[in-house]
């Protein structure tokens, strides 16, 4: 009746220790919190860009004129023009057939590539979407996970066993005598 419990010290000790972490995880959320925020300010645009836009360099990859594949056969184009250009004598046709043969293996390699130049693009896009989500999704969950570990120090406290008080100890026995003198008279 009288003891039971923890004594002051103990729990006064306990109470400081919870408190402590409870203001802890609650720095730790609003740094993880300001972290997110700051990382977010900083990636979200690359993302948002990706997303929307995908990749930066898809218009070089698709232009047949003067893309990237362009670029790749300009110089046979130009060796061509050059070393059929000194000739005023060449066979009718030889010149033409050169660069048909060269235009016909640009027209191949441009088709094999764009499709895989739109899929990339296609890929780019969707990391874009999905890094603006895991960014979330991680800075999210380690803000709550130092929320939760704050409540519940809070929690731990409020639910601590209450040592009575000296009042509460000395009604406690005066009750409990009435209860053992009622059950000697019979009453």
């Amino acid at each position: 009746m009288g003891g039971g419990g923890v004594s002051g010290s103990q729990k006064n000790r306990a109470a400081g220790q919870l408190s402590g972490l409870g203001g802890t995880a609650q720095d730790r959320m609003n740094q993880q919190y300001a972290q997110m925020q700051g990382t977010q300010g900083q990636v979200t645009p690359f993302y948002t860009g990706r997303m929307n836009n995908g990749l930066p360099f898809y218009r070089n990859l698709t232009d047949y004129n003067s893309g990237a594949i362009a670029q790749a056969f300009a110089p046979a184009r130009a060796d061509i023009y050059r070393r059929t250009g000194q000739y005023t004598n060449m066979p009718s046709g030889y010149r033409d057939a050169l660069i048909n043969n060269l235009n016909a293996q640009q027209g191949r390699a441009f088709d094999s590539s764009l499709t895989q130049a739109m899929m990339a693009n296609e890929m780019a896009k969707q990391q874009g979407a999905a890094g603006l989500m895991g960014q979330e999704q991680f800075a999210g969950n380690q803000a709550l996970q130092y929320g939760g570990l704050g409540a519940g120090a809070n929690q731990a406290i409020l639910n601590a066993q209450q040592k009575p008080s000296v009042w509460g100890t000395l009604g406690g026995l005066g009750m409990q005598g009435l209860k053992t003198a009622g059950a000697m008279f019979g009453v």
